[in-house]
């Protein structure tokens, strides 16, 4: 009987003791979200050094935070310190290997290395979770026409205009990408399809 006391008093022991670890963990997730607020109001007032430091702390309290990792490399993207966001885009895939936003942002960085093979590897991955995206989907065509895959460059160059055709926002970048994709079609000796209606 003695010993059926001890377990339940053990088992009390480790569900009370339980129950202040997750206590503690939602303590720190509370403390993480103010913090990430804090940061996303200095970045708005431009301070990024001090945006960076608050996101730092958001993630320190909660290392699954890949957004607060993120932000903290657009903010060294912002300062023009190209190798440390790199390093914390890489870093947020490590947290979130879908991030789309870090994809992206890992192949802008290289894709103005001008190393085409990775930026479109990048593309493609953010295209993954965002396949109507079409600022991936532009910048993707960009780099496979930096790389030389002209075919590939004039089905994505299809699919932005696709998308892009009736979006008001897109009317610059639509008429840059039709003549990007009209170029690549002539290059192949290929003449380009007339709009509908001429």
């Amino acid at each position: 009987m003695n010993n059926a006391r001890n377990i339940i008093i053990f088992i009390i022991l480790i569900a009370i003791s339980a129950g202040g670890v997750f206590a503690d963990r939602l303590g720190d997730k509370k403390k993480s979200i103010e913090y990430f607020k804090e940061a996303e109001a200095e970045y708005e007032k431009g301070d990024l050094n001090a945006a960076i430091e608050k996101y730092e702390k958001s993630a320190d309290l909660d290392p699954e935070n890949g957004d607060a990792v993120f932000n903290i490399g657009a903010c060294y993207v912002e300062l023009s310190d190209e190798e440390e966001a790199l390093k914390f885009f890489k870093d947020t895939l490590d947290i979130d290997p879908d991030h789309s936003g870090a994809h992206y942002n890992i192949a802008r960085l290289f894709h103005l290395r001008k190393d085409f093979d990775t930026a479109v590897l990048e593309y493609r991955r953010a295209l993954i979770r965002e396949p109507y995206a079409t600022d991936i989907l532009y910048n993707l065509a960009m780099a496979q026409s930096g790389k030389g895959d002209i075919d590939d460059a004039i089905e994505t160059w299809n699919r932005y205009l696709d998308l892009a055709e009736t979006d008001p926002n897109e009317a610059e970048w639509y008429e840059q990408a039709q003549a990007q994709r009209d170029s690549l079609l002539d290059l192949k000796g290929v003449e380009p399809e007339a709009p509908e209606g001429e």
